[in-house]
């Protein structure tokens, strides 16, 4: 089933599919009512994603479009996944404290020396992308942006981390009323102006939700969620009718790139979330799903290929067609680099079988509860761990989506952290033994 002959029977069914989605939304809400409690919630998205997932399956179940083998794996996989997610929720309101190491090392300390240079090398870095490849917000695939084969992808990859750990010492440096004199509070402001502004060239339509999912995201590791809660009550119709302004300009302008209409674009935009499920009905009906050739060898291949890929221990082109991009060409002529997301219910049943399906969710399960409720919760491990906390609490509805890209976020930090922690040590280590002793002033900014 392509996406031309969904929605058709999506129109024929309008009411029946408005009723599923509405029961669906409904189950949900009340299995995540206690850990979700606030739209800037990261996960909130996630479920609504899920929710339009879920309710395609059951839709395209009730006109009997796909059959009981696939409806009832799409169940079983789908419970075993949630059920894992709850497995480490009785630790979300713990603290778990590991001992910090006694000893300082003024070298490792992140110093407002080490935020200034940070800022310029992202600035920096952010510039060059935009000189060499343009603004990928007039792009009419951004997928395209850093594609080509001539390891240009190193940016992405440096900046997916880099730009967030700025953002994180942006906020970092606010809560801990840093900001003291004048330079420093023009550098903050343009700092933040700068990172908003790459969010929005970026072509994401949640660009000021992309900022308070970080926010929230900080709040919550630092074990301060009421505050943040705080200040959404507080602020949340400005930042309400800011987003939609935001979304309304971005939606206009990749209108006029795409020579659409505002209305089309508004449409599309409805579209995306009801398209949550595209691979459910690319590979349901028909068994379409068991035209891709697959093994659990192939499978793991295909789960570990960013890394395999980015240290060169296989050739890119060696890897099979994945098969997110196979089965949308499948329905859909297309030269273009675009696919659908392999959900954990598809990649686990294609490369699993009926019964591995159901161990490989819960599995990715307790993967996103334990980066969700305990990693969080671990107390003295100084900024950069913070940091790794906030960029997987991020990163966690992705296991949901694709597994695959999950692992590929797991490369960027495991290669661009260490790079980022070298760096700001060689910056200390140079001031500390030079006339330009930053810490004979108490300019250090995270004190632990």
């Amino acid at each position: 089933m392509n996406n031309y002959d969904f929605l058709e029977l999506l129109v024929s069914h309008s009411g029946l599919y408005l009723f599923i989605l509405l029961m669906t939304g409904s189950v949900y809400f009340i299995l995540l009512r206690r850990i979700i409690k606030t739209p800037i919630d990261p996960l909130f998205l996630v479920i609504v994603s899920t929710i339009f997932g879920c309710a395609d399956v059951i839709f395209m179940y009730a006109t009997n479009a796909i059959n009981i083998y696939y409806f009832s794996s799409f169940l079983l996989t789908q419970f075993a996944f949630i059920l894992g997610f709850f497995s480490l929720h009785s630790f979300e309101h713990k603290r778990i404290v590991i001992a910090s190491a006694k000893r300082r090392y003024p070298s490792l300390e992140l110093t407002n020396i080490n935020f200034l240079v940070l800022i310029g090398l992202y600035v920096i870095i952010q510039l060059f992308v935009y000189w060499k490849n343009g603004i990928p917000l007039f792009y009419e695939s951004r997928l395209d942006y850093y594609e080509g084969g001539s390891g240009f992808g190193i940016f992405s990859r440096i900046l997916d981390v880099l730009s967030l750990f700025v953002c994180c010492m942006l906020i970092e440096w606010k809560v801990m009323k840093k900001l003291n004199n004048v330079p420093f509070l023009l550098i903050w402001v343009g700092g933040g102006f700068f990172y908003f502004l790459t969010l929005i060239l970026s072509g994401s339509k949640g660009s000021i939700f992309t900022i308070l999912f970080i926010v929230f995201a900080y709040y919550y590791v630092s074990a301060n969620i009421e505050q943040i809660l705080c200040i959404w009550r507080k602020y949340r119709m400005l930042l309400i009718i800011g987003g939609l302004g935001i979304v309304l300009v971005i939606i206009s302008i990749q209108s006029i790139v795409n020579k659409q209409q505002d209305s089309s674009s508004l449409i599309l935009l409805g579209y995306r979330f009801i398209a949550s499920g595209d691979i459910y009905w690319y590979t349901y009906p028909n068994s379409v799903l068991l035209t891709y050739p697959a093994s659990v060898g192939g499978g793991m291949l295909t789960l570990f290929n960013d890394f395999l890929g980015l240290f060169r221990l296989i050739d890119w082109n060696s890897f099979p067609e994945y098969p997110g991009v196979y089965f949308y060409k499948y329905h859909h002529a297309s030269d273009l680099t675009q696919g659908a997301n392999m959900r954990h219910n598809i990649f686990g049943l294609l490369y699993f079988g009926y019964i591995g399906s159901i161990f490989y969710s819960m599995l990715l399960g307790i993967l996103g509860s334990f980066i969700r409720f305990f990693l969080p919760r671990i107390q003295g491990g100084g900024f950069y761990f913070k940091f790794i906390c906030i960029y997987f609490f991020l990163k966690v509805g992705v296991i949901d989506a694709d597994m695959t890209l999950f692992m590929t976020c797991v490369d960027n930090l495991a290669l661009v952290l260490p790079m980022i922690f070298i760096f700001n040590a060689f910056i200390n280590t140079f001031f500390l033994y030079s006339n330009f002793n930053v810490f004979k002033h108490n300019n250090t900014l995270l004190q632990r």
